[in-house]
């Protein structure tokens, strides 16, 4: 009888992996690498969320434009630089209810990379708002969004603080991370 073939795994998991988390307390729990395959490990899974501060620039009547960095736009939301990638956002509110919406991922000639969410005005004088969203599928997100007035922003400011690379205070935080380290500072989460 001829041997058969080793078989080779489909899907390699990231194992091992932690970060600190801006203390000497280290996490136990994945923390994703940039340029992390998202979509890897939630074909494993593992549910991904992407967290982020939002700036008082480009705000609209009923919208504003996220700057959410390179490595986000590719890895996380699927973007193309130079080309066009269509999404459904669902801007989930506090109580859990849905609105769809289309949008469109889009990189500027100033090397900024941006996506538009529901946001009514105003601003916030004190605090910046944080948007979380989790990926259902390459081409469909959840996205909830709350300023400093929300129920839940403290926490979710908490899970942002506790997981963002470090940028100094002028910069707009980010960090994407698995469920299990959302889980273990934002429990309630709306999108868990």
């Amino acid at each position: 009888m001829p041997a058969l073939p080793t078989l080779s795994p489909l899907l390699k998991l990231l194992t091992n992996i932690s970060t600190s988390t801006g203390s000497s307390q280290q996490s136990s729990s994945l923390q994703l690498p940039r340029g992390a395959l998202t979509g890897n490990l939630e074909t494993a899974g593992i549910p991904v969320y992407f967290l982020m501060e939002l700036s008082k620039n480009r705000i609209g009547r009923t919208s504003i434009q996220a700057d959410i960095g390179l490595d986000a736009f590719k890895n996380f939301f699927g973007g193309m630089v130079g080309g066009q990638v269509d999404i459904q956002v669902n801007t989930v509110a506090i109580n859990g209810s849905k609105v769809p919406k289309d949008r469109q991922l889009v990189d500027v000639k100033s090397s900024n990379y941006r996506i538009e969410i529901d946001f009514v005005p105003p601003y916030p004088a004190n605090g910046r708002p944080v948007v979380t969203f989790r990926r259902l599928s390459p081409q469909e997100f959840d996205c909830l969004l709350l300023v400093p007035t929300d129920p839940g922003y403290a926490k979710a400011r908490a899970t942002l603080v506790a997981f963002a690379r470090p940028v100094s205070d002028r910069q707009m935080k980010r960090a994407t991370i698995d469920g299990t380290q959302l889980r273990s500072v934002w429990v309630d989460c709306p999108l868990l």
